[in-house]
């Protein structure tokens, strides 16, 4: 009853029992304080609490984690319990379920053990795995690369194992899933097939394409400007999008249209500079586009060629390129300080020639 009564309840919504008001998650207390083996109360009093939330089950404090490893540990054929308990858990972290010390990624080989046709575990147990790793399931060896297949085998639009099969695979090298090739770029337009509202999706995209080439996605042909462009649309402050978008524009096509604006290189790249001033791609690009004499404002404050490059170097000093874009923007008596450093234009040179040895 305190179970049918909690899924009855909105998240904010309360009852009142005997003059007492419970909410959605204090009616699932209540179910799993009378009845401690109930596993649907456990379950459903862990969906029901907040990240880092703490509710009182008769004298102990429990958290999302510990009602998932309850029920794990009272109905370890279970595959929901499993895998929420695997989301809960950091990298690391390990938990006590009964007598055994289970960690993240054994939460998912359990979850998809218990059931192979959880699609989800089987991505969340790839994104766990290092690149060379493998995992036993069933007795099967199980690569990473086999953990977004088998999730896209059972689930052919889940965005997030398409888009990881695309980050994972290298070139023109392919993954079968139900027996049709894929590449790197044909993951990535088949993740925005699932979902066309993912600005890394479409960043991931573009950054596949050469300059004149397009891809299908759906029922239209992008260009790595289209893509570039789609991301930033999405949104708006994610500094990659723009600063890539900046970077794919040229003497042929040297504006794109996000939302109903045009943005030609420069402002493109003051755009991400805005969205993330840590951003060295966009400074180091930006300080491309500004002559000599000119400055550029960026966030109501005026930069010039020179200081763009050195901004750039502030964030990473290991670019030769930078180095030697500073050292052809200086004069031959210029000073730059580099985070506190100081460099003439011949240590410039220098620090572009040591960078390009390493």
């Amino acid at each position: 009853v305190w179970i049918n009564l909690g899924v009855c309840l909105t998240q904010n919504e309360t009852a009142t029992v005997n003059g007492e008001e419970l909410t959605k998650k204090g009616c699932y207390a209540r179910a799993v304080t009378f009845g401690e083996k109930s596993v649907p109360g456990w379950i459903n009093l862990g969906n029901s609490l907040g990240a880092g939330e703490l509710i009182k089950v008769g004298d102990i404090e429990v958290a999302k984690k510990n009602c998932f490893a309850k029920a794990c540990e009272l109905d370890p054929r279970n595959p929901k319990p499993w895998n929420n308990l695997g989301v809960e858990l950091k990298s690391n972290e390990t938990i006590q379920v009964g007598s055994e010390t289970k960690g993240k990624k054994d939460c998912y080989v359990r979850a998809v053990e218990c059931n192979p046709e959880l699609f989800n575990a089987w991505c969340n147990l790839g994104m766990e795995m290092r690149p060379d790793g493998a995992v036993k399931v069933n007795d099967e060896n199980i690569t990473k690369k086999d953990c977004f297949i088998k999730a896209l085998e059972r689930n052919g639009t889940f965005f997030t194992a398409w888009n990881n099969l695309g980050v994972l695979l290298e070139g023109e090298i392919t993954a079968k899933v139900n027996g049709k090739p894929y590449t790197k770029k044909q993951c990535f337009a088949k993740a925005l097939e699932g979902n066309a509202n993912s600005a890394i999706g479409w960043n991931n995209l573009g950054a596949e394409l050469e300059d004149d080439e397009t891809v299908a996605v759906g029922d239209r042909e992008y260009t790595a400007i289209d893509c570039y462009a789609k991301a930033a649309e999405v949104d708006d402050e994610y500094s990659a999008a723009w600063s890539n978008l900046g970077a794919a524009l040229s003497e042929t096509v040297n504006s794109a249209k996000v939302g109903d604006k045009q943005f030609d290189k420069r402002a493109c790249y003051i755009k991400a500079l805005e969205c993330d001033d840590q951003n060295d791609h966009a400074w180091n690009n930006l300080g491309n586009s500004v002559s000599p004499e000119e400055k550029v404002v960026v966030s109501g404050q005026d930069f010039t060629q020179v200081d763009c490059y050195v901004k750039a170097l502030e964030v990473d000093d290991t670019s030769a390129l930078t180095w030697d874009n500073l050292s052809i923007a200086m004069n031959d008596k210029d000073v730059v300080s580099v985070n506190g450093e100081e460099f003439t234009k011949e240590q410039c040179i220098e620090k572009g020639k040591d960078a390009d040895d390493e």
